[in-house]
């Protein structure tokens, strides 16, 4: 097993209100001159050019998507679980669309003599994103631990992989008394911990964006908002199998948390196959040039 984190940052936001990122990612022409006869052999070469560069971009798509309808019988490699106090008291599987999509088929609600605890999303893809949305209220007295745990295979991921972490929590206290508390239990220390897990021979990678710290908000009715987000890069010497998400906290009595977020990670390139897809723009842009 190999891991190298090449980069991470972090950034974080607490208030009333929730904000939003957005990014932008510059693009770059390049124009090849065209001229006289020439031109009749560019465009042979053109055509084969493009023709390899779209081959391969199909057969990369092809390996990180689904090709058909995916069994997903088994919480532990293909659904979700939730688990109170450390007994689980709920799990299910994922509808999946031949393209690889998730989605949740009806929201999920249990509640217990003491507790509630709710899946309101799961969305996302087999390769390479979980997205959710899950809740919880402890009524008990004193604290009360939950922890949600999502899987969906990886369809063979390795090599070097992009990761992002995104997270918004709502924490709520009751209008009096001395405030609510939540604490992430899980052994990172975080409140979201995302592996990928490797089944022969057995290995899991942290990838290096678990997300979530603790947080405090004060009696009064106003809740405590938190926006964070959490990117990395690293080296899956794979291939792994599944990708796993885990939001594990303790909560303190009367009061509730809501925790939006999603893990994603993208494979990035390989050298030889950018350089062939910047071949391809270079000669798109040559044949805009000619017409104009």
């Amino acid at each position: 097993m190999n891991l190298t984190k090449r980069t991470t940052k972090r950034t974080k936001q607490t208030g009333t209100t929730t904000g939003t990122k957005q990014t932008t990612e510059p693009t770059t022409n390049r124009r090849m001159y065209t001229e006289g006869t020439f031109l009749r052999s560019v465009s042979v070469s053109t055509f084969l050019m493009l023709s390899t560069v779209f081959t391969v971009m199909g057969l990369v798509l092809a390996q990180s998507a689904a090709a058909g309808p995916i069994s997903c019988l088994d919480p532990q490699t293909c659904g979700w679980s939730v688990s109170v106090d450390g007994s689980v008291v709920m799990s299910g599987s994922y509808q999946i669309a031949e393209n690889g999509d998730l989605s949740l088929p009806n929201a999920i609600n249990v509640v217990g003599a003491d507790y509630s605890i709710d899946i309101t999303n799961i969305g996302g893809n087999v390769d390479p994103e979980i997205v959710f949305g899950v809740g919880a209220t402890n009524s008990s007295g004193g604290f009360k631990s939950f922890a949600f745990a999502f899987n969906v295979p990886l369809l063979g991921l390795s090599g070097l992989v992009d990761t992002e972490a995104a997270l918004a929590t709502t924490l709520t206290a009751p209008s009096t008394g001395p405030g609510l508390n939540l604490v992430p239990t899980s052994g990172t220390g975080f409140i979201v911990d995302s592996q990928d897990i490797r089944f022969s021979p057995f290995s899991s990678v942290d990838k290096g964006v678990d997300i979530g710290g603790p947080l405090f908000d004060p009696a009064g009715g106003l809740a405590t908002v938190t926006n964070e987000l959490v990117q990395s890069q690293i080296n899956l010497v794979g291939p792994y199998d599944v990708m796993t998400v885990i939001v594990a906290f303790a909560l303190d009595s009367n009061g509730g948390v809501g925790l939006s977020g999603r893990v994603t990670q993208t494979p990035v390139p390989e050298p030889g196959t950018a350089m062939l897809l910047g071949l391809g723009l270079a000669v798109l842009a040559t044949r805009r040039a000619r017409r104009s």
